[in-house]
Order: C-alpha cells, then sequence, then structure tokens
C-alpha cells in the first residue's frame, strides 16, 4: 500500500490514511500475537490454556484483519488502474495503426499501378 499511497489522491486521500492507520495496527496486534506465543511456549503447564485461549483470539483478529487490508490493497489498486486509464487510445498505437495503414495504401497503390504497366495475358 505504501507504493501506492502517493498516487492515491483525491477522493482517494481518506481511504489512505485510514489504510496507513489500519496497518500501524496490525503490525502492532502481530507483535502482540507474536509475544503470546513466545508466551505459550514458555508458560508452565497450568499457565498455557488461558494463554492458548488469548493466542487463538488474536490470530482470529490478526486474520480477519490481513483479509480486511489485503482487500483494500486490491480496491487501491482498482481504484489507481482507473485513475490512470486513459479514454483515448494511447498516441503510440495510434501512430502505429496510422503507419501501418499508410504501407498497406503504398503497397495496394504499387500493385496496382505495377498491373497497369503490364500488358494483358493472351489466351
Amino acid at each position: 500500500m505504501a507504493a501506492m499511497a502517493g498516487r492515491l489522491t483525491g477522493l482517494a486521500e481518506p481511504a489512505v490514511a485510514e489504510a496507513s492507520a489500519a496497518e500501524q495496527s496490525l503490525r502492532e496486534l502481530a507483535n502482540r500475537v507474536a509475544s503470546v506465543e513466545r508466551a505459550v511456549r514458555l508458560a508452565p503447564a497450568d499457565a498455557k490454556p488461558p494463554l492458548a485461549e488469548a493466542h487463538r483470539a488474536l490470530t482470529g483478529q490478526l486474520e480477519t484483519g490481513v483479509t480486511a487490508y489485503e482487500r483494500l490493497v486490491a480496491a487501491a489498486a482498482g481504484y489507481l488502474a482507473e485513475e490512470y486509464r486513459p479514454e483515448t487510445e494511447h498516441p503510440a498505437a495510434a501512430r502505429l495503426t496510422e503507419a501501418t495503414d499508410l504501407l498497406h495504401g503504398f503497397a495496394s497503390a504499387l500493385s496496382e499501378l505495377r498491373a497497369v504497366g503490364r500488358p494483358a495475358p493472351s489466351r
């Protein structure tokens, strides 16, 4: 998202600000998940069940958040694709099409001129 943030302007700016805050929040949540995971491994047997339950709950929240963030990134990419999509044909493609048509026209004209200069076939 950071790579696209500079190009997401105008109507998309509030979404960029929200995405930035959400990204930071997800990073903090991922750090908590990692901390609880380490604690579960190091905890005495009687302390593991509540830590494992907390780990499952935090992991579920993280997975939900990451899925939502992935959707946001896809939506941002779609916004950029639409914003930067030209309404007309790219100038280079138009010039190539014109040059191709011109060459076809020259070839056709040369073929006709050559046919005019030839005697009719005898039967």
